[in-house]
């Protein structure tokens, strides 16, 4: 589950990361493809929950411990992508953003 978050969101963003102009060129694509980007997002929402539920399924992960749904995982998941993109300095930051998600992902939903 973890690599295919990250992977994901790195190749979503790649093109504006490496861009000198990548903040600009994303800020726009947000503006003027707002349709696009909503269809977009339910659908990495979805895949979300779907990578949530296999990660059950195989035991990778556990969420007793937690007390959450598959369902909330995958919403609090999706959010925290989302925001990691938009955040100030979201670009520069990407990759140590992502990397400490994942930490803190793996460290709490490890299974016992």
């Amino acid at each position: 589950m973890e690599n295919a978050l990250t992977n994901f969101t790195m190749v979503m963003m790649a093109p504006a990361k490496a861009s000198a102009y990548g903040l600009e060129l994303f800020e726009a694509n947000m503006l003027l493809a707002g349709d696009i980007n909503a269809a977009t997002s339910l659908r990495l929402r979805e895949l979300i929950e779907n990578a949530v539920k296999t990660a059950i399924a195989e035991d990778e992960i556990s969420l007793s411990a937690l007390g959450l749904s598959a369902e909330a995982l995958a919403d609090l998941l999706y959010v925290c992508l989302d925001g990691i993109k938009k955040a100030p300095n979201g670009l520069e930051k990407l990759d140590q953003r992502l990397a400490a998600l994942m930490r803190l992902l793996d460290t709490s939903t490890r299974p016992s």
